[in-house]
């Protein structure tokens, strides 16, 4: 499934989502493809990494800086529905996604969410802004109709009930979209056994935070330290045992992971053993992992398709037309000829809008008409007497177009880095399955002749419509006049 495949398919969900919770769409559809990489790893229709009982898979952690691989427990779900709808209440939920709540915007919505925690990837924002800003216009939602796939079918299901039972006709009308979510299934919660009385409360005091490591009890213990003497304090200690405490658990819960794994994978046996041996039981899931990555995954045909998959993006197919045109532009200008003039002119138009197919003879009749700004028109009027352009002129273009370059190259390289990440998911070489369609020359750089000289201080008296004229107003009528006026004015203190 392309990325645009993987939009458009949940975008039925994604706005059911937005209308819950007033998130952006592009929000919700860029986490999911972040969590699932485009839905091509969403065991049980877990569509966000939401963690809790149900199912064991490693996942990627970061602790201190580093990425760890461990084993973790997320929530399963029967289809896509239910997963959208449980992130709707997982965020509406819990405290500390109100900010992202609040964001009005969807960029303060992606930063609100980087920062809200939940991830553990300190760039967990700037991967969602890359993916969201792949969603174009086309996928957003339209219209007022809200039913998802879902719907349609447990709506085709009733329907067809109803036509068994002879009590509706053929052409039976919809059943209300109430009524659907009414009818479906939802996820089961755990049931949860608690003791009454004192002993209720010793369990309630007692349990340990997944968070903390440490129990109720002792977290009002390590907060009393401001209130008693400092040769009293125990907060640090109990501080220390909770962290302890989360790192025992998250071993255990390793170990019970390689031990299911060892039962048919000879390699992860291999790794359980390792484990025993050393104590180091995260390096071994990662080289588990590693050696995983390193199987047959890497095939020809699935780096092809991702490769296809990437160069078939707008935003990429861009890019390379731009590297192109400037890549033609600086060799025209390195051997100045009319000719060449001509085509560096003409290359500078499709640097400005890489998807023109203006033809030269078409370009050189818009500059004619001016349907084209009055330097490039002159400039074109003077090659076809069969001029050059002045060296002066011709630097403005390659500098230009060497600034319009590097603007399209810090569009392209979010996408870049979007796409490296998914082939080092896969197991892929990112040097194999993405092209990289940069300029691989040294960019242009005007010689120091060219660099306009900065304006000189304001003339003294310098009026505009009867108020004194400022350094700004100054500059951009310095900027606006020929090199031979500014010489005359330099000379003479006027231009004319």
């Amino acid at each position: 499934m392309t990325p645009e495949e993987f939009f458009k398919a949940m975008m039925p969900y994604a706005r059911r989502v937005s209308e819950r919770t007033g998130l952006d769409p592009r929000l919700v559809l860029a986490q999911s493809a972040l969590e699932t990489g485009y839905g091509k790893s969403a065991p049980n229709s877990n569509y966000f990494g939401i963690k809790g009982a149900g199912q064991v898979f490693p996942s990627e952690e970061f602790f201190d800086g580093k990425m760890v691989v461990e084993p973790s427990e997320f929530r399963a779900y029967e289809n896509p529905q239910q997963s959208f709808d449980d992130y709707a209440s997982f965020i509406t939920g819990n405290k500390r996604y109100e900010p992202v709540l609040k964001a009005k915007t969807l960029s303060d919505q992606i930063a609100a969410m980087g920062a809200s925690g939940y991830a553990t990837d300190p760039n967990y924002g700037a991967k969602l802004s890359s993916i969201a800003n792949m969603i174009g216009e086309d996928i957003l939602p339209k219209g007022k109709d809200m039913a998802t796939p879902f719907d349609r079918a447990r709506e085709e299901e009733l329907r067809m009930q109803m036509l068994a039972s002879g009590m509706a006709p053929q052409a039976a009308p919809r059943a209300p979209l109430s009524a659907l979510r009414q009818d479906r299934p939802q996820a089961a919660a755990a049931p949860q056994q608690r003791r009454s009385g004192l002993g209720g409360i010793m369990d309630y005091l007692g349990t340990p935070s997944p968070t903390t490591g440490l129990s109720r009890a002792e977290q009002f213990a390590a907060a009393l330290d401001p209130l008693i003497l400092p040769e009293l304090r125990a907060g640090e200690a109990i501080r220390a045992r909770g962290t302890q405490r989360q790192a025992e658990a998250r071993k255990n819960k390793t170990m019970e992971y390689l031990a299911t794994q060892a039962a048919t994978d000879p390699l992860a046996a291999q790794m359980l053993e390792m484990a025993r041996a050393t104590g180091d039981v995260g390096g071994a899931v990662s080289a588990l992992m590693q050696q995983r990555l390193k199987g047959p995954k890497d095939t020809f045909k699935d780096v092809q398709a991702l490769r296809k998959e990437f160069t078939g993006l707008s935003r990429i197919k861009n890019f390379s037309d731009v590297t192109e045109a400037y890549t033609r532009i600086i060799k025209s200008a390195k051997d100045p000829s009319a000719a060449g003039d001509l085509a560096l002119i003409f290359n500078y138009m499709k640097v400005l809008d890489p998807a023109s197919v203006v033809r030269e003879s078409e370009f050189a009749a818009a500059a004619k008409a001016g349907g084209l700004g009055p330097r490039i028109q002159a400039a074109v009027e003077q090659i076809e007497k069969g001029t050059r352009l002045a060296p002066e002129q011709r630097a403005d273009f390659v500098n230009r177009a060497t600034q319009l370059y590097q603007g399209a190259e810090e569009q392209a390289r979010p996408i870049y880095q979007t796409y490296e990440e998914i082939a080092t998911a896969r197991g892929f070489d990112p040097k194999k399955a993405l092209p990289e369609f940069g300029y691989k020359g040294e960019l242009y750089q005007s010689p120091p002749e060219f660099i306009p000289a900065p304006a000189p201080p304001v003339p003294a008296g310098a009026t505009a419509n009867g108020q004194p004229l400022t350094q700004t107003q100054w500059e951009s009528i310095w900027r606006s006049k020929t090199e031979e006026e500014r010489k005359k004015w330099q000379e003479t203190g006027s231009f004319n």
